[in-house]
């Protein structure tokens, strides 16, 4: 499974905002 990926991702966006 890639939930980490998911995680990782929206973690991301979230730090980009």
């Amino acid at each position: 499974h890639r939930q980490i990926n998911v995680t990782r991702h929206k973690i991301l966006h979230f730090a980009a905002s």
